[in-house]
């Protein structure tokens, strides 16, 4: 059971992850691109997608609460084979909650930086 909600868990997360960056992704280019050379933005580009890849990954599947209800399932006794559909739906939201609020993060950090160096290019271009 706890792997099958891992799984569940890393496709749910990876599934928000793509589909944020596909709706997010022509802004944030058309910015870096005013902000950035196209060559460098190239290069960044990949690294700010892995980024968010991995944190979204991070606080999406959270292994350390399934590390902890194994925990609690061996010390218990309790067979934790079975969860309800109430449980699977709490989980499976709870990772797109906490994927969708990293990424929201990343993209705003990113934002951030984008705009200061988009402001500054703008002063030394006068």
């Amino acid at each position: 059971m706890i792997q099958n909600l891992l799984i569940a868990k890393i496709l749910v997360s990876l599934a928000v992850c793509s589909i944020t960056l596909l709706i997010f992704r022509g802004p944030f280019e058309n910015l870096a691109v005013k902000a950035l050379s196209q060559e460098f933005w190239l290069a960044w580009k990949m690294l700010i997608y892995l980024s968010v890849y991995v944190v979204s990954l991070s606080r999406g599947v959270l292994v350390d609460e399934l590390e902890h209800f194994t925990r609690l399932a061996k010390t218990t006794k309790i067979r934790a084979e079975s969860m309800s559909k109430d449980e699977w739906t709490l989980e499976l939201t709870k990772t797109v909650i906490e994927s969708l609020k990293a990424i929201a993060l990343m993209l705003l950090l990113f934002l951030a930086v984008a705009s200061v160096i988009l402001l500054i290019r703008m002063k030394f271009a006068d």
